[in-house]
């Protein structure tokens, strides 16, 4: 009796899983820049040079948008991530006259840019959102702020307003 009521459970789960899913269809190039694609919260952020491409859930092209930074002569998006509301942050790197650093930008789902908030001596590399709406990123100090030895916290969490909330995971302990 377990046998074709095993087999009933099967068929009807594959059956379920097989109604959901969708095929979307992207014809742009994915890796213009060599770096892979970000798919988050079904948003597709493609790193396309200066800017980022970013594609609706339903793969219709939202928005291509470059990162403002006050005064800044190159400002790189180098990670990106998108939050349910269709709010992306964007892990940036850039460079002024005598200076160079990381932030993090936010665009809106329209793809304005609502905020940048420099991160200091931290040049964050990989950004998230977690579910409370903070950013979480991954990241070190610049080769100006730091030496061989120095310890720092790699993993660093943000509120949307650029206040640093915790630092966690010294260097050291990688």
């Amino acid at each position: 009796m377990r046998l074709p009521f095993l087999f009933l459970a099967a068929t009807l789960c594959n059956a379920a899983v097989a109604a959901e899913s969708r095929e979307v269809y992207y014809q742009g190039f994915l890796v213009p820049q060599s770096i892979v694609p970000t798919f988050d919260k079904g948003y597709l952020l493609v790193y396309n040079f200066e800017k980022i491409d970013v594609y609706a859930p339903d793969g219709s092209p939202l928005y291509s948008v470059s990162a403002e930074v006050p005064n800044a002569k190159i400002a790189n998006i180098q990670n990106a991530a998108a939050d349910v509301d269709g709010t992306m942050a964007g892990a940036v790197y850039y460079a002024r006259e005598r200076t160079r650093g990381g932030g993090i930008v936010l665009f809106d789902r329209s793809g304005k840019q609502t905020r940048f908030f420099d991160t200091g001596k931290y040049w964050p590399t990989q950004v998230c959102f977690a579910p409370d709406h903070t950013i979480w990123t991954l990241g070190w100090q610049g080769p100006e702020t730091s030496g061989p030895h120095d310890d720092y916290f790699v993993l660093r969490n943000y509120s949307q307003d650029g206040q640093e909330l915790g630092a966690f995971l010294p260097r050291s302990h990688i």
